[in-house]
């Protein structure tokens, strides 16, 4: 049995749970993921007071984004910057990703971005920008979302254009529409790589879909090894196609 109970000394609510299956509950408990734990807040809870309350005094504040896992670097920073620290679970604290990383984010299934930020980014590319987004709209009710009027339009646009695969995958030049049924085989041409990933989008319903996953997987790799800031056209179309037969 479950119930709420509201601790006026304490001036908080917590849930009460009643149950003579304790090892049910116990199972259940131990898969929680705290992300920082109880003894880890205690034990910065007056490196947290020290930074704002004394540094906030001398007017010696600035920004600073920290992860959990940067805690240990806190103490030692103090006074030696300005600085002023934004807690939290994830990288993307009110940062607006970047192409590589939103798509790196959805393709390896990190969900460091938060749904809502993710939205936001897609909103912001072109209209007929092709990028991965199918996943973010099915998870949550686009109207009942923190975006403003104008990106939720936005996105409800996006999701009537490329409502089919065809409209996913528009724009292959006609020579590069060759059939073929397996991504062996496609490599094993040499094609130069836009034409090798079109020929990959135009088949994409004929072959593997883990050996499709792989290879994106592969490229996107690559381009954040080298630093890439942009993803060609081609390769655009593929991650958008393959979004859409995982998300149909």
């Amino acid at each position: 049995m479950e119930r709420t109970v509201y601790d006026k000394e304490l001036g908080c609510e917590y849930t009460v749970i009643q149950t003579d299956n304790f090892t049910e509950l116990y199972e259940k408990t131990v898969q929680i993921n705290q992300g920082v734990s109880p003894s880890e807040v205690r034990r910065f809870q007056q490196v947290i007071k020290k930074l704002i309350v004394d540094s906030g005094k001398k007017g010696s504040l600035n920004t600073l984004l920290i992860a959990p896992e940067q805690l240990e670097e806190l103490e030692k920073r103090i006074g030696d910057e300005k600085l002023v620290v934004a807690l939290g679970d994830a990288t993307y604290i009110f940062r607006t990703p970047d192409l590589i990383s939103y798509v790196e984010d959805y393709i390896f299934n990190k969900n460091e971005i938060p749904t809502e930020i993710a939205l936001r980014y897609v909103a912001s590319q072109g209209n007929t920008a092709k990028i991965p987004f199918f996943r973010h709209v099915e998870m949550v009710d686009i109207d009942k979302t923190g975006l403003n009027a104008v990106e939720k339009e936005k996105i409800k646009q996006r999701i009537e254009r490329y409502h089919d695969l065809n409209s996913c995958t528009s724009g292959i030049n006609a020579s590069y529409t060759i059939r073929m049924n397996s991504i062996e085989e496609i490599l094993s041409c040499c094609y130069k790589e836009p034409k090798e990933q079109d020929i990959i989008a135009y088949n994409i319903h004929r072959l593997a879909r883990d050996q499709i996953e792989a290879y994106i997987k592969r490229k996107i790799e690559v381009a954040k090894e080298i630093g890439a800031g942009s993803l060609s056209t081609s390769m655009r179309r593929l991650l958008l196609a393959f979004d859409y037969i995982c998300s149909n």
